[in-house]
């Protein structure tokens, strides 16, 4: 049986729960906005998507940390639409032509696998979770 720190499983604890808190945040403003501006079907559509986020998220917190790529991919999209959204409204993406919203993305992606895979409480977090039997 391994060994694991408890200081460090709680903080790889706190931290995919501040994640997951995040992300379901920005997706139930989502779907308010959504239900605000937008026609039903564009709705259940972001109904449907925050239901993937929810199985996802419970799936990353019980130790499968190809969700939590999953969950912070979804996330890093929810804000690079907002950011793109607002960089069209003021002209300046037209400017460059899709390239700019690749580049963004690109970066984002990065920076998010940085993240998890160089969190060793995280690490250690998900290694806890998938050693534990289920109750």
């Amino acid at each position: 049986m391994e060994y694991f720190d408890g200081e460090q499983i709680k903080r790889g604890r706190n931290l995919v729960r501040s994640i997951i808190f995040i992300v379901l945040i920005v997706e139930i403003l989502n779907i308010v906005y959504f239900t605000l501006t937008n026609t039903l079907e564009n709705v259940l559509k972001q109904l449907l998507y925050l239901a993937i986020v929810v199985i996802a998220a419970y799936l990353f917190y019980k130790g499968n940390k190809w969700t939590g790529y999953v969950i912070l991919l979804m996330l890093g999209q929810n804000i690079l639409a907002g950011l793109f959204y607002l960089l069209h409204q003021a002209g300046i993406l037209l400017a460059f032509n899709g390239w700019l919203m690749l580049i963004l993305t690109i970066i984002v992606a990065s920076v998010i696998g940085i993240f998890l895979g160089g969190s060793d409480s995280i690490t250690a977090f998900m290694k806890y979770q998938k050693s534990t039997k289920p109750r």
